[in-house]
């Protein structure tokens, strides 16, 4: 955890701008993981990533997420979701177009990633491609697209490429 810390590019005064408890809490359990030996279980690396994207800590995040033997769909997905959330954008594409296997999930984070980012074109890019891969759109995929770039619903409209 040291490591991942000095490798970060945060200085001690950001670590500060965290709510002290929460941080102290954070870094027992992510301390806590390590002793145990859990530090591979999917499920919990899932919810270590969420842990450091929920303190907008990007640099320990993507420490956490290099150190991991082998990704699988669950983790590469919070990943994905901390990633975009946080505004690394680039990062997250880079991690979306490496996955082997994309479920819908996936998808939906990197749209909308990119539309909380302001390149809605290339989340409306990622949203036909998903459509020309025979991806069933759910409601995620819709509400990416109405509720955070309701400018571009005529066009997706008038353009006819929409489908439920």
């Amino acid at each position: 955890m040291i490591r991942v810390h000095m490798e970060s590019s945060l200085t001690w005064e950001r670590w500060r701008e965290f709510d002290e408890k929460h941080l102290v809490l954070g870094l027992a359990v992510h301390s806590t993981v390590l002793k145990y030996g859990f530090d591979q279980d999917p499920y919990i690396q899932s919810g270590l990533i969420n842990m450091y994207a929920e303190m907008g800590l990007l640099g320990p995040l993507k420490g956490l997420f290099l150190d991991i033997n082998q990704t699988d769909l669950v983790t590469q997905t919070a990943m994905l979701v901390a990633c975009a959330r946080l505004g690394d954008i680039a990062f997250a594409r880079q991690l979306f177009d490496k996955m082997t296997d994309r479920d819908v999930i996936a998808w939906n984070a990197m749209i909308a990633g990119y539309i909380q980012c302001g390149e809605p074109l290339k989340g409306l890019e990622l949203f036909y491609m998903m459509e020309t891969k025979c991806l069933k759109v759910n409601e995620g995929s819709m509400v990416s697209i109405y509720l955070r770039a309701p400018a571009w619903v005529h066009w997706i409209q008038e353009d006819g490429h929409l489908s439920i």
